[in-house]
């Protein structure tokens, strides 16, 4: 598998309002991306239409296709402030729904999916608050759940919306750790939009850079970086 997911002439956005122009490139198993521009530029929008939520304007999005014969999956940690917390489903239950995409019609959960959910809470360190309400944690529990609902989807593509927000930083090196063995251990490849991007040098090998409706990459340096794309050198452009 060496695309698992290609972007040709894209345009990203809404009807009445464009993000990004015309974008072409491919994503490969193992890559790690930091998703950076300023707020507002579009970054969260570029990660959905990513993760096929938010269709494209124009082009195409195409998923490449895994040893198994199955479509690469696609995993997406949305930011927490766009779920709502008032939902009375309990943190296991959230990350049940990871496993739903996988299920085939009327299925439900056998012993390999709740094995699943259960390395997911694992993993975040959440195992022992699987049965509290999503809306009774904390913001970083929260956080955390939605990344183990992420990783029950088995992706081979991680996409990642500040998934370090209202993380202390001990939660921080804990899933930063999650990552790195999901890269260098089961190849999963990971593009991210977050605040927290300089604790995450030695995973992070480029950065997509969005600024005037253009995709441009160059190599992740975390000294350069200040939370804004102003400080990174020019770099090679997505735009064909």
């Amino acid at each position: 598998m060496n695309t698992l997911l290609s972007l040709e002439h894209a345009t990203i956005g809404y009807h009445d309002r464009v993000v990004l122009r015309d974008v072409s490139f491919d994503i490969s198993p193992g890559t790690s991306l930091a998703l950076i521009g300023s707020n507002g530029s579009g970054k969260t929008t570029f990660l959905k239409s990513l993760a096929g939520i938010q269709p494209l304007v124009r082009g195409t999005l195409h998923l490449g296709t895994r040893s198994d014969g199955g479509l690469v999956r696609v995993g997406y940690v949305p930011q927490r402030g766009m779920v709502n917390a008032l939902v009375r489903l309990k943190a296991r239950e959230v990350v049940e729904m990871g496993t739903y995409g996988l299920l085939r019609p009327w299925q439900g959960l056998g012993p390999d999916e709740r094995e699943r959910i259960r390395q997911s809470l694992i993993a975040v360190e959440l195992l022992d608050r699987q049965d509290k309400l999503y809306s009774s944690l904390s913001g970083g529990q929260q956080q955390r759940v939605l990344i183990a609902r992420a990783l029950a989807t088995r992706p081979d593509l991680l996409l990642l919306d500040e998934p370090l927000a209202s993380l202390d930083q001990a939660s921080v090196q804990s899933i930063r750790e999650v990552f790195l063995k999901l890269q260098t251990e089961l190849n999963v490849a990971l593009i991210w939009a977050d605040h927290a991007l300089p604790t995450l040098e030695g995973i992070l090998c480029e950065a997509l850079i969005i600024e005037d409706q253009h995709l441009r990459k160059q190599a992740f340096d975390a000294s350069l970086y200040s939370g804004s794309p102003c400080t990174l050198l020019s770099g090679d452009s997505f735009v064909e």
